[in-house]
């Protein structure tokens, strides 16, 4: 078998399967936020009580030996019943989206209040987005390689 072939089937291999891996991510996130946006049917008025800051994962350490980087992550208060219900969120961002005491819009699912999310507020819409466009440009790439293999024989 010809080097260049067997590196053209390589690479396009590769490149497809990163991609279906790739865009099944995407899809799974853009699915579960349809799913909890469909279920999360009560809306109650609610605002940011503060932050939970948590280091980031990476290894980015300054000189001082201190994380450098870390994520914010929203502790939101609203009403389900009679009693607030403080909750942090599961998406954080590196910079605060809303300002503390800010007055914010929480859909929540009635059966369980632990399912909720915040009107306006979808970072996993981007994640979701940014997996899928990743998942289809490997995608392609793989098949913008395909037919080279075919005329390297």
């Amino acid at each position: 078998m010809n080097e260049i072939l067997l590196m053209l089937i390589l690479f396009s291999g590769i490149f497809g399967l990163l991609g279906i891996i790739f865009l099944c991510v995407g899809l799974g996130i853009a699915a579960n936020l349809r799913k909890k946006q469909k279920c999360c049917t009560a809306v109650s008025q609610g605002r940011i009580v503060g932050y939970r800051r948590h280091p980031d994962s990476g290894n980015y350490i300054s000189y001082t030996n201190r994380t450098t980087y870390a994520s914010n992550f929203p502790v939101i208060e609203f009403y389900p019943g009679e009693k607030p219900v403080q909750l942090v969120s599961h998406f954080g961002t590196t910079r605060p989206k809303f300002s503390v005491g800010e007055a914010i819009k929480v859909c929540y699912n009635p059966m369980n209040y632990q399912h909720y999310y915040i009107v306006g507020y979808h970072p996993q819409k981007i994640l979701a987005t940014v997996f899928t466009a990743i998942g289809a440009g490997l995608m392609a790439a793989a098949l913008i390689i395909l037919p080279f293999i075919f005329t390297v024989q």
